[in-house]
């Protein structure tokens, strides 16, 4: 008995060795052969930064705007954006209603000179026509 007691455990190391051998070989993990180098992708988004923070330095906007005009008076909205909110606010243009145009409170809001208004506001007076930018709530902008 004790002698087949050493045969079997002698076996059980062949074959765990035979089949540890070739479970080596058969079984290659490949699972992360296909990660990419971390120091290559991280070169790679250092110089995506470096070109956004290029092109924003050097970003002057469409013709005839500046970057401020993009986020006009820190809302998020160009400054077309908010005469366009102001004028809906105020009336669309509605001649009944005395508010003034489109181009006027373009005119206003690009030569206006400024003042702070009530909350988070600020006024543009220019040439009789007022303009309040609301901060907070940039479509409740009115004239």
């Amino acid at each position: 008995m004790l002698k087949s007691t050493y045969d079997t455990s002698k076996l059980i190391k062949i074959i765990g060795t035979a089949a540890g051998a070739a479970g080596a070989t058969a079984f290659t993990v490949t699972a992360f052969d296909k990660v990419p180098d971390l120091t290559q992708e991280a070169a790679k988004l250092a110089a995506i930064i470096l070109m956004k923070v290029y092109i924003d330095e050097n970003d002057t906007g469409a013709p005839g705007s500046s970057a401020a005009d993009e986020n006009f008076e820190g809302t998020g909205f160009s400054r077309d954006e908010i005469a366009e909110f102001a004028r809906g606010h105020a009336g669309d243009d509605n001649p009944a209603m005395g508010r003034p145009s489109l181009p006027e409170i373009e005119e206003a809001l690009e030569k206006g000179r400024t003042s702070p208004g009530k909350g988070n506001s600020v006024r543009y007076a220019y040439n009789g026509v007022r303009v309040i930018v609301n901060r907070d709530v940039p479509w409740k902008s009115t004239t």
